[in-house]
């Protein structure tokens, strides 16, 4: 009925050991109210799941089955990593679960969600098919003509060779978005300011590009993502984000031992999870996300590349 808010289910599979802040993941769900987060995983979670998420077990070899029988064709999905090439797949392969949604998207664990709805409008929903281009938190159409979309021309990588290979194509976020580029597909990329991307270079919290500045921290409150910061004339300011992906920085822990359910707002840090109690001050960022130094950081830049280098160096040359 036309003025109905767009359904939306929110796909994260996910095979092993849940991350040790999984319960601060699950607050950051349930304060997106209107948004059902489906989580498919062989782990097993003995507490109560929010209102708005689901579990179903499985095991990796029956999504691989899954995979196959949406596709026709055996697939190599031996490794949980290679789930990323097989994303753009998931409103077909998991159709029966996905009936009633108008949209339906996919997303990591190494993020904290902020409010969805006030970056993902209806107005959006609308006019685009796809938003967003990152595997940290996408959504599509859930129709059958945009559920098989992965099967057209790719810019280099047909999804038949992306799906029967051993290698990790990052399918979800390059030759999947090609398509819809090349088609001329109703795709709307996120601007970058609307979430933080962490840079993986970095010890410290710095987001990707340009846009950082010597003081600057992040923190999760009441259902939305922020960064606070001091300005060029030291005066403290805010930006909103609608999540922020924090790159498997293995398991950070949380370090507060109280109900998560009961912390409204917690520090996301490099070193871990803080309960934020009182206002932002230059002296709590300079605790929680202290800045090394310009030349440290150009280091850490010049480390990061000859790392970059050498794996590409192997990959066309060993692989």
């Amino acid at each position: 009925m036309e003025g109905t808010q767009k359904s939306i289910c929110v796909i994260a599979c996910y095979f092993g050991k849940f991350p040790v802040y999984f319960d601060l993941w699950l607050q950051s769900c349930s304060y997106n109210p209107t948004v059902d987060f489906l989580i498919y995983t062989d782990c097993n979670y003995e507490k109560e799941l929010p209102f708005n998420v689901s579990v179903k077990q499985t095991t990796l070899m029956e999504i691989k089955k899954r995979a196959e029988e949406t596709v026709g064709f055996p697939v190599s999905l031996e490794k949980a990593y290679r789930l990323c090439d097989f994303k753009p797949l998931y409103g077909a392969i998991f159709k029966t679960d996905l009936e009633k949604y108008d949209f339906w998207g996919f997303c990591d664990l190494d993020i904290m969600i902020g409010n969805i709805r006030k970056f993902i409008t209806d107005d959006i929903l609308e006019k685009y098919d796809k938003i967003n281009r990152w595997g940290h938190l996408s959504f599509q159409r859930n129709t059958e003509e945009c559920n098989r979309r992965y099967k057209l021309d790719a810019a280099r990588y047909g999804y038949q060779e992306v799906l029967t290979s051993t290698r990790d194509f990052g399918f979800d976020e390059y030759d999947y978005i090609s398509i819809y580029e090349k088609y001329g597909l109703p795709i709307w990329i996120l601007p970058m300011d609307s979430y933080a991307d962490i840079r993986a270079r970095h010890k410290r919290f710095c987001v990707k590009g340009n846009d950082n500045y010597k003081e600057q921290i992040f923190y999760w409150e009441n259902g939305a993502v922020y960064r606070e910061y001091l300005d060029g004339n030291d005066q403290l300011k805010k930006n909103e984000y609608l999540y922020i992906h924090f790159k498997q920085r293995g398991a950070l822990p949380v370090h507060f031992k109280e109900n998560t359910d009961e912390v409204n707002s917690f520090y996301i840090t490099n070193t871990g999870f803080y309960e934020k109690k009182d206002k932002v001050t230059k002296e709590i960022i300079q605790k929680y996300n202290p800045y090394p130094g310009k030349n440290y950081e150009k280091y850490e830049d010049i480390k990061y590349r000859l790392k970059y280098d050498i794996r590409k160096f192997k990959r066309k040359y060993f692989d």
